[in-house]
């Protein structure tokens, strides 16, 4: 029993003394995006680099990160390019949290045909210097002719 109490207070000192270690993530929108209702879905081409619109209306997607249990959210972004011929504006909300305590951020961009952009949220320029959750969604209406490309999160790994 004395053991098995040293051993978990080993474990525990262990694991506080682990230093926390900065990551980066990036993952391709068609893994982690889908139409937002079944009205979007005959818009929305999902391929292998980027989740398009190429219906004639505007359409909304929604998109989930994987893998993200992080301690300090630092940084996310959604990279969109513009396919089609003329200007447009696309807008993108960031989500942090989940259902029950989830705060919103949402951002608009005007995109010329053939420009791309990205939206980016940080703790310092959108939530008052502090961080944000560790859950990462977002909710972009993207006019015809848009694509989702890239997905980004940067934060503090959580010690393992």
């Amino acid at each position: 029993m004395i053991k098995s109490i040293a051993c978990a207070l080993c474990l525990i000192a262990a694991l506080v003394a682990t230093p926390a270690e900065a990551t980066l993530y990036r993952q391709n929108a068609s893994g982690v995006c889908k139409s937002a209702l079944p009205v979007f879905d005959g818009n929305i081409r999902s391929r292998p680099l980027a989740l398009a619109n190429e219906g004639t209306a505007n359409a909304f997607v929604s998109c989930s990160m994987l893998d993200n249990w992080l301690d300090d959210v630092q940084l996310v972004s959604v990279n969109v390019r513009n396919n089609g011929a003329s200007t447009v504006s696309a807008s993108c909300t960031y989500i942090s949290g989940m259902a029950t305590d989830a705060e919103f951020f949402p951002k608009t961009r005007t995109l010329a045909a053939g420009q791309s952009t990205s939206f980016v949220w940080s703790p310092m320029i959108d939530h008052n210097n502090q961080p944000f959750d560790a859950q990462v969604n977002f909710s972009c209406s993207l006019p015809p002719g848009v694509e989702i490309s890239l997905l980004v999160f940067d934060g503090i790994l959580a010690p393992t």
